[in-house]
């Protein structure tokens, strides 16, 4: 009989997963890892329980969030009570804060508070589009050293468009095996605490 509540909890958790790679942050060192080690962007959000901005602006954050769009980017929820260290190191001056890296790690844009939640999640678009690298070579003039336009943004050769489609693809898997880990320490976890090991 427990395992089938198990099982049942193990699902959710794996179905929820799947739909985004939304994980809590576990350890201030992960932090880190997650950052820097990733070839996807990252979303940091800074967060209280107590914040009635952090609470109301949660379901608009997660629904932009499970948009297809955006299923690459990995997103990391630093509760700012557990993890005060890591408020003070970021300099995180309100809440929620959301803190935007680049594949690789760097920081590309921080977004400070949500002013209204009418147009909080076209912002939040705008800023995940900004991480994307496809959009930023769209953004940029393809010119040679004499100053003649080479190709257009939207005419990518073969080759190119390939890497970006194996790119996203490597991006998906890897935003879904970092979720599905996090699940599996989870079950481990409790199956240690039902069996007492």
């Amino acid at each position: 009989m427990r395992f089938q509540y198990f099982y049942l909890a193990a699902s959710l958790m794996l179905a929820s997963t799947l739909q985004g790679a939304i994980m809590p942050l576990e350890s201030a060192e992960q932090l880190e890892q997650e950052i820097t080690n990733n070839t996807s962007p990252v979303v940091v959000k800074f967060f209280a329980t107590w914040c009635h901005v952090c609470q109301s602006s949660a379901l608009p954050f997660e629904e932009v969030m499970q948009e297809t769009e955006f299923a690459g980017i990995k997103v990391i929820m630093v509760d700012a009570d557990t993890f005060q260290s890591l408020v003070q190191k970021n300099n995180i001056s309100g809440l929620p804060t959301f803190k935007f890296y680049a594949p690789g790690g760097q920081l590309v844009d921080t977004m400070v508070g949500v002013q209204n939640l009418d147009t909080f999640k076209d912002t939040l678009r705008k800023k995940l589009r900004s991480l994307s690298p496809d959009t930023a070579m769209a953004q940029k003039q393809h010119v040679n050293a004499e100053g003649e336009i080479l190709a257009k943004p939207e005419e990518k050769s073969m080759p190119e468009a390939k890497g970006g489609i194996i790119a996203g693809l490597k991006n998906f898997f890897g935003a879904i095996f970092s979720g599905i880990a996090v699940i599996f320490k989870k079950i481990i976890d409790a199956i240690k605490g039902i069996f007492g090991y």
